[in-house]
């Protein structure tokens, strides 16, 4: 087959020197720089999700607060946030009861926060104007996670959940021979799997910290 006319497509790793230098651009404020990253963002999903996620940036903005340096008690504190979110959630929810419940989990880490910066301030000794100031802010953090929990069982209440449609066991087929089952098609193929592949590849390459918002707790 003729290859002659067409365009060669570039390496990987050209195309993530290509994604670094114009997010790079973008994030210095350079409007050159826009049409080319709306490409970008419009062929590779994973750029945009992760960055434009807020919810998930503040949730770890809280986690990196509370954790500081100490990483072990951040991953825990990332997992354990999973976990909240996880039990929270029902199978059947819909996007609102989603956005209730990102919510709800990144009003707990705010509570217990700042209830772990007043427990720190009444064990040291902290002017009773900044005691004062930080039990306000703890009280302030306490209604807020009571009103997300509020909203979000209003809405669980108000639209019950889906039926979980029992699945029936397929009998497998023991006509295949499972030895050679690497070599079998795929029963779904992806009609770009290289774009995917590429996507989750970059999503797992670039970590969350450098989209991290910083929140500044004044002393």
């Amino acid at each position: 087959m003729a290859t002659e006319g067409m365009e060669s497509q570039p390496s990987q790793a050209e195309a993530y020197a290509e994604i670094r230098e114009v997010v790079g651009r973008a994030k210095r404020g350079d409007a050159a720089a826009v049409p080319r990253l709306r490409e970008l963002l419009d062929r590779h999903q994973a750029l945009w999700v992760r960055a434009g996620d807020l919810a998930a940036q503040v949730e770890l903005s809280w986690i990196s607060l509370a954790g500081g340096d100490d990483l072990h008690l951040r991953e825990s504190l990332l997992r354990y946030a999973a976990k909240l979110r996880a039990e929270l959630t029902r199978l059947s929810a819909s996007p609102v009861e989603t956005l209730l419940v990102e919510r709800a989990v990144a009003c707990w880490l705010q509570l217990n926060y700042f209830s772990g910066v007043e427990a720190n301030a009444l064990a040291g000794d902290a002017s009773p104007k900044m005691l004062q100031l930080r039990a306000k802010r703890q009280a302030q953090a306490q209604r807020m996670y009571e009103r997300a929990l509020g909203a979000l069982v209003t809405v669980q209440k108000l639209f019950p959940a889906a039926p979980v449609e029992e699945v029936v066991p397929i009998e497998a087929d023991t006509t295949v021979d499972t030895r050679n089952a690497q070599d079998a098609p795929a029963l779904c193929p992806r009609a770009d799997d290289n774009a995917t592949d590429f996507a989750s590849d970059f999503n797992d390459r670039y970590s969350p910290d450098a989209a991290l918002v910083r929140v500044k707790v004044s002393n």
